[in-house]
């Protein structure tokens, strides 16, 4: 059973999958899936391994988790994974990967219908 904000995050994901999202591939070995999602770049501060406190930019894409699945299985992005787009007939891509030894995602809402999954653009 869903409630107010379930529906409300479903409704969210939804737009801006529909204004924002942009058709790419999620990777991990030879599993694939096409997924529609959008991206944002954010600027996180974290500290290196000398303990310097450093601008660190990561690509964020985020998708809705009721599309994220390998057949039947749910995706849980996993350092090394890849999103492959074509833009404009160039090949992009990005590798997931966590941010200052985080999990590479995090949940974006309380009901757990969209994950923003970290990556660093390769090409």
């Amino acid at each position: 059973m869903s409630n107010l904000m379930q529906n409300a995050a479903g409704w969210f994901a939804a737009r801006m999958a529909q204004v924002a999202g942009r058709s790419v591939t999620y990777r991990r070995g030879a599993k694939t899936v096409s997924l529609t999602g959008w991206v944002d770049s954010h600027t996180y501060q974290v500290y290196d391994g000398d303990g310097i406190l450093t601008n660190y930019v990561a690509d964020d894409w985020t998708f809705k988790v009721s599309s994220m699945l390998f057949g039947t299985e749910t995706i849980i992005p996993q350092p090394g994974d890849r999103i492959e787009e074509t833009l404009n007939s160039t090949s992009l891509v990005w590798e997931v990967m966590p941010v200052s030894g985080t999990t590479p995602y995090e949940w974006l809402d309380t009901s757990n219908t969209m994950v923003v999954v970290h990556t660093k653009r390769l090409q």
